[in-house]
């Protein structure tokens, strides 16, 4: 019985300071761009392209920093992580600013990172001298065929500024190819954007594409919201 007690906690142990090494070694080589070092943790097949995606992020926002952080196991027994990219870029006399967060389902083996898939994600762009202050009001899972909340909040409305803006849904590709959708946009009150969407009847991911535009600059904003069949499955 002392085996069978002992044995498996180990094995948590051993589990725990292996994430703890992972989360900690591309913390560092993401923060510092030290490509050849996050080699270390990709597994040869994915490795070409997730490097190619890293310097094309890098590129944009050559500052950005990475925060990163352990989250509960997932359900399936995957490592999960939690992160958060924040950067800013002046461009032609303008200012970007970028925040984004994104919980990450892990598979690996023999220390390596075989499979990583994006459970959820929400970024921010503004551009702008000075960011506005917002509150993002969106789930980040819904259930199959529910109507929900799609809003942006100005925590300072604006009053009687003019502000336009649009919501879209956008693919998986347009992602991949980092290619702004065209959105449509339409005179909104001065408290932001508030919208009512709706669940696809099959479960899978919903990615949205947003925009607001005031008088001192842009949002905008891309969410990925998990589209599931049961209460159960709410949870990771």
């Amino acid at each position: 019985m002392l085996l069978l007690s002992v044995t498996p906690q180990e094995q948590v142990n051993a589990n725990d300071f292996r994430t703890k090494s992972l989360t900690r070694g591309l913390e560092y080589a993401l923060n510092k761009k030290e490509i050849n070092y996050l080699k270390n943790f990709l597994a040869s097949e994915d490795e070409t392209s997730l490097i190619n995606r890293y310097k094309s992020f890098v590129n944009a926002f050559p500052n950005a920093q990475w925060s990163i952080k352990e989250c509960n196991t997932l359900k399936d027994g995957r490592t999960c992580l939690k992160i958060q990219i924040t950067g800013i870029k002046d461009l032609n006399g303008e200012r970007y600013t970028l925040k984004s967060k994104q919980i990450v389902g892990l598979t690996i083996a023999s220390e390596k990172i075989i499979r990583q898939d994006l459970i959820n994600e929400e970024t921010v762009i503004q551009l702008g001298e000075k960011p506005l202050s917002i509150s993002l009001n969106i789930p980040d899972t819904v259930l199959t065929g529910e109507v929900y909340d799609f809003d942006v909040i100005l925590n300072k409305p604006l009053g009687n500024a003019l502000v336009a803006g649009g919501l879209i849904p956008i693919s998986d590709q347009q992602i991949l190819n980092q290619k702004s959708p065209n959105i449509e946009l339409i005179p909104l009150g001065g408290g932001g954007l508030f919208k009512s969407v709706k669940a696809p009847l099959k479960k899978g991911i919903q990615k949205w594409a947003a925009v607001v535009a005031h008088p001192n600059g842009l949002i905008s904003i891309t969410k990925m919201v998990r589209v599931v069949s049961n209460s159960e499955e709410v949870e990771l």
